[in-house]
């Protein structure tokens, strides 16, 4: 599952805005909300139309099953439903823009504050996510259509691994590596990654913060490529 997260794609997303964003601006501090900031006391209007892109790109991909014979080949509802992937990939650079854009401004973060930061994204995407994943799992208890019957397995097994976000299964083609009991929930873990690496970074000065955090992630794509498949691979989905 990590190499996804080290992939062109994202590694490009998260590295731009480390290097685009690292400039003087308005104060802010660690326990900004992310979602109440001003961004230059105005709405970043292109990022909630790619937002809006992405999420139809995403529901369109989920549903090209039922919509098969209603799709003529080389248009564009087919090139969007079967590149639906872009779509989460869209989702993974605005979170790297919307975190840096947050706390661009802060030039040195102690340990304390980075794990303060840690702290406030957990308590924001986790008690949410249990709830969806406890009422999934009763809906699929009762045998009503979740979607996803054939990939998603209710066992003990799987339902621990999904309260810890942790599911792995080898045999699962990348980038999921594994479904568990709420298979969309493979997202989140790169989100997490993600958030462990920023706060990481935020340790060193604004001077050095992106440089240093982009040589990291671009080492160890480097060195998870070479791993899993013996030499340097550019295409997420060929781990």
């Amino acid at each position: 599952m990590f190499p996804y997260f080290f992939s062109p794609s994202c590694v490009i997303g998260r590295s731009l805005t480390f290097q685009m964003l690292n400039f003087p601006h308005s104060k802010l501090t660690i326990f900004s909300n992310v979602h109440r900031h001003k961004m230059s006391n105005k709405r970043l209007n292109g990022i909630q139309f790619l937002r809006g892109f992405a999420v139809l790109a995403v529901v369109l991909g989920h549903n090209r099953g039922t919509m098969y014979d209603n799709i003529v080949a080389g248009s564009f509802i087919d090139y969007i439903t079967s590149n639906a992937i872009f779509g989460v990939e869209v989702f993974f650079v605005i979170s790297g823009f919307i975190i840096s854009h947050s706390t661009q401004s802060i030039k040195f973060s102690s340990f304390a504050e980075s794990l303060s930061f840690l702290i406030k994204r957990f308590f924001r995407i986790y008690p949410l996510y249990l709830m969806v994943l406890a009422l999934y799992v009763s809906l699929y208890y009762y045998n009503y259509y979740t979607g996803v019957f054939s990939l998603g397995h209710l066992s003990i097994e799987n339902i621990i691994q999904s309260v810890f976000i942790s599911s792995y299964q080898s045999d699962v083609i990348s980038p999921i590596y594994g479904w568990g009991t709420l298979v969309v929930a493979w997202t989140l873990r790169y989100e997490i990654y993600f958030y462990i690496i920023f706060a990481i970074s935020m340790i060193f000065t604004a001077k050095y913060r992106s440089v240093l955090t982009t040589a990291i992630i671009i080492t160890i794509f480097i060195f998870s490529s070479y791993y899993y498949q013996g030499h340097l691979v550019l295409d997420a989905q060929s781990f």
